[in-house]
């Protein structure tokens, strides 16, 4: 007799899950946008498959919590209500009760080693997004975390850590202290500049120093001037992007990777290795077409994108029609430096005249 008892109560428990096809998540109305946000980003998308409801429902409150304190309402009330209509659409009402959010009392921020005399953290500090009377929020705290780990790494501080990185929640909620402690530890310096050649040939990678009197593509002192940094100043992110993008400029590679070899790395001097893949010796297009004002036309191009060692370029460019010829050749070579300072000389054809 308990057997049949106890199996009436199971099926009476599972059957308002099984019964619905379709469960809807009701909020309170009254709620700010970013607090409703944050909640539905936390429960996510509610389920569709009737064994799922229970789970979703179960851990719903907890979610819910979980949401309102990370923007500071630990004092919050969240009460659920599930309501079974025995049709095809279920309803989660969660009911929201805000009450005052827990708010900082105190920042205290702390940053050793090479980095307190770096002039960008001083600047990072001075626009701290934390301040004593805001509202707590765990996002700005992750996200200024986040930043000053970021900063230090574009800056060469790679052995960088926090000592202390603490929410301190006083015991009535009301308030909350934040505490970091940083150590950006020491600053690295670049090391080595090595220009990696890759081509067609039979042996197509060869190791060259930047400083090497004679590379076997290109001269070295062509590609001097794009590098803005020697060996033995400090690291910079920026510096190493700088020299990728003028690389690319150039037009003489096909693939350009710039890397700092950390794996060479001794006494926190950094290595730079510079990957670069000869483009294609000459680059050929042929077109025809047709249009309303130059009937049938032809188009030929060919560009040379680098004609020696010195960097030199040219680019020829022909478009035949009866009715407007035109047509154009630029040979370059750079002086200074192979993208902002070049010496051209053109031929131009424009409508028969040359």
């Amino acid at each position: 007799m308990k057997s049949r008892f106890f199996l009436f109560l199971l099926c009476f428990v599972i059957v308002p899950f099984a019964s619905s096809s379709s469960l809807v998540v009701q909020l309170s109305n009254n709620l700010p946008n970013n607090i409703t946000q944050n909640i539905q980003a936390y429960l996510g998308i509610a389920p569709t498959n009737k064994n799922e409801y229970a789970a979703f429902i179960f851990t719903a409150k907890k979610k819910t919590s979980n949401a309102l304190n990370s923007l500071g309402y630990y004092r919050a009330v969240v009460t659920n209500t599930f309501t079974d209509e025995l049709t095809d659409t279920s309803t989660l009402a969660i009911d929201v009760v805000l009450n005052q959010p827990t708010r900082i009392k105190q920042v205290d921020i702390n940053i050793n080693g090479d980095a307190l005399s770096d002039r960008f953290f001083s600047e990072f500090l001075r626009k701290i997004p934390i301040a004593s009377g805001d509202i707590l929020h765990h996002g700005v705290y992750e996200k200024f975390k986040e930043n000053l780990i970021s900063l230090g790494l574009e800056r060469g501080y790679f052995d960088s850590k926090f000592i202390t990185s603490t929410i301190a929640i006083h015991k009535d909620l009301d308030t909350a202290d934040i505490i970091i402690n940083f150590d950006s530890g020491s600053r690295y310096q670049f090391g080595e500049i090595s220009l990696n050649f890759t081509d067609n040939a039979p042996n197509p990678h060869t190791n060259i120093n930047v400083n090497a009197p004679n590379l076997s593509h290109i001269n070295p002192d062509v590609l001097k001037p794009l590098i803005s940094f020697q060996q033995g100043d400090y690291y910079q992110q920026t510096l190493l992007q700088n020299l990728q993008n003028e690389l690319d400029k150039t037009q003489f590679f096909s693939n350009v990777v710039v890397r700092p070899a950390t794996e060479k790395t001794i006494n926190n001097i950094l290595p730079v290795d510079v990957s670069l893949e000869k483009e294609k010796s000459h680059q050929l297009d042929l077109g025809l077409g047709y249009a309303t004002d130059t009937k049938q036309n032809f188009s030929f191009g060919w560009k040379t994108p680098l004609v020696n060692r010195f960097g030199h370029r040219q680019e020829t460019r022909l478009s035949y029609s009866k009715i407007n010829p035109t047509g154009h050749f630029i040979y370059g070579i750079p002086l200074t430096h192979p993208n902002n300072d070049i010496l051209q000389f053109k031929a131009l054809l424009e409508e028969n005249d040359y």
